[in-house]
């Protein structure tokens, strides 16, 4: 499985993004990395456990504490942790379908 999850990542051809990042593998804010570093990260997203705590922590640190969060997929699992460890009124949405991240962010929510 980690041969073919690495496989799938480097056929990606995966760049660093423009904007910050926060990694669920480590928890960590990454902004402008090496491209392999990505690459890398995504593999480790695929076969390792999240460290979610630590990414909701760095997530609360780059907003000054108030973080928008958007769940994608199915299910509201996620927001309802977040919330638990932000505060229970932490803004935060699911989007289960492809089109509604594009609403939530059309609405200037996020």
């Amino acid at each position: 499985m980690a041969r073919t999850a690495a496989a799938l990542v480097d056929a990606m051809g995966a760049t660093a993004p423009a904007e910050v990042w926060v990694a669920n593998v480590d928890g960590r804010a990454h902004h402008g990395d090496a491209p392999a570093l990505w690459r890398d990260l995504l593999r480790r997203q695929l076969l390792e456990p999240v460290r979610w705590s630590d990414s909701m922590t760095a997530l609360h640190t780059l907003t000054g504490g108030r973080p928008h969060l958007v769940e994608l997929g199915p299910g509201s699992a996620l927001t309802g942790l977040a919330r638990r460890l932000l505060t229970p009124d932490a803004p935060a949405r699911s989007a289960a379908t492809p089109a509604q991240p594009a609403g939530v962010v059309a609405t200037g929510w996020c």
